[in-house]
């Protein structure tokens, strides 16, 4: 019952995504041009289009909360009869590719950490055990895919296809609170 649609682990992807998108606005505002490179807000800002676009497909861009019917061009090409961009056919079923490309900029943005310029937006090493969890299941449903293992592994395996989603929800929010807490750090009352 907890992973289907409208159930409590979809809402609380939605939630981490959207708090993911709104403190990413918050780390926009609050880098100073003077003091960190221009670049840092583009991938930020980048970042925080791309929370607010997958909260609001995960709610079927508000569908889910107030009910209103599908656009007929919609409904002729989405799988699930919903206002989404994920159902469309050609891409319903085949979101094991997004979870996988979260967790493989995840590793490149762990490489960062190397890199002088871009450091300080690396992706924090103290998360990468969710990054590790992510693309090993997101690698394996990709390889079932085209190879598959077996019936029951499958089920198994899609039907952790919700939680790895929440898994990188909070991942994505945990990396932007981190973020905001390196570039501007806690001031410490006396």
């Amino acid at each position: 019952m907890l992973l289907k649609e409208n159930s409590l682990v979809e809402n609380l992807t939605f939630i981490a995504f959207f708090l993911s998108f709104l403190y990413s606005i918050k780390l926009v505002r609050k880098i100073k041009a003077k003091t960190h490179s221009k670049i840092y807000k583009l991938i930020i800002g980048f970042m925080a289009i791309v929370f607010f676009f997958i909260a609001m497909e995960e709610i079927a861009w508000g569908q889910q909360f107030f009910n209103f019917e599908t656009p007929e061009n919609f409904k002729k090409i989405n799988a699930q009869d919903e206002l989404t961009l994920h159902n469309i056919n050609g891409l319903q079923g085949e979101s094991e590719i997004f979870r996988l490309a979260f967790g493989l900029a995840g590793l490149v943005g762990l490489f960062l950490n190397k890199n002088r310029v871009l450091s300080p937006i690396a992706f924090p090493f103290m998360l990468s055990s969710y990054l590790l969890v992510i693309i090993s299941i997101s690698v394996f449903d990709v390889y079932d895919d085209f190879y598959p293992v077996s019936s029951n592994i499958s089920i198994g395996v899609q039907r952790l296809s919700e939680l790895i989603e929440m898994l990188i929800g909070f991942t994505a929010l945990l990396y932007i609170l981190l973020l905001i807490r390196k570039i501007q750090p806690v001031e410490k009352h006396s």
